[in-house]
């Protein structure tokens, strides 16, 4: 009970390690900030399965024959007056029932990738630009899997059906109307 006082304290309310840890003496517990900060640090895979936990109940399927829309996205994490990421968070939400499918905390090296997410056949995946990668959207197509991403044209490549690549932005150009669309390939 105490360590997830903590956890909420340092988290919910942005506590400082210090703050942390001048409230573990209300129960007894004199430990140094960098104390705090350790329990943290090893509390992760605990919070981890009270989440997944936590979030079972809630998890959703996508219904036979319907559509499950979900929305992904990946954030940095780091401490009150950190100077640099100490993590990343990756997070699925339920468009329609506006519920966490998933999260996921990684180390500061791994970006964003759609492999975080229990995905499924049935799925609408609306993601960012940073997800603009061609072998896991054919890894998700070949799955049933439908992603809808903000182009990046220097993070992907776009074909036309004869197989020419598409300058987007010198097509969009030449476009009269302000809203269109086109069928177009990428390559893993």
């Amino acid at each position: 009970a105490q360590l997830l006082r903590l956890i909420l304290g340092y988290c919910g309310l942005d506590w400082t390690l210090r703050e942390a840890a001048g409230y573990s003496v209300l129960f007894g517990q004199l430990i140094s900030d960098m104390a705090v900060r350790f329990r943290l640090v090893s509390a992760r895979y605990w919070i981890k399965a009270l989440l997944a936990e936590c979030m079972g109940q809630w998890r959703s399927t996508a219904t036979p024959g319907h559509l499950r829309f979900v929305a992904v996205d990946g954030t940095t994490v780091q401490g009150p007056g950190a100077k640099e990421t100490w993590y990343r968070l990756h997070m699925a939400i339920d468009l329609v029932r506006l519920r966490l499918l998933h999260t996921e905390l990684t180390d500061t090296h791994q970006g964003e990738r759609l492999e975080y997410y229990p995905l499924q056949e049935g799925d609408v995946v609306v993601a960012d630009r940073g997800y603009n990668r061609p072998c896991e959207l054919v890894e998700q197509a070949a799955r049933g899997v439908c992603v809808v991403v903000r182009y990046n044209a220097h993070g992907m490549r776009v074909y036309d059906e004869a197989g020419q690549a598409i300058k987007v932005a010198q097509w969009l150009r030449e476009q009269p109307e302000a809203s269109v669309s086109r069928s177009v390939r990428i390559r893993s």
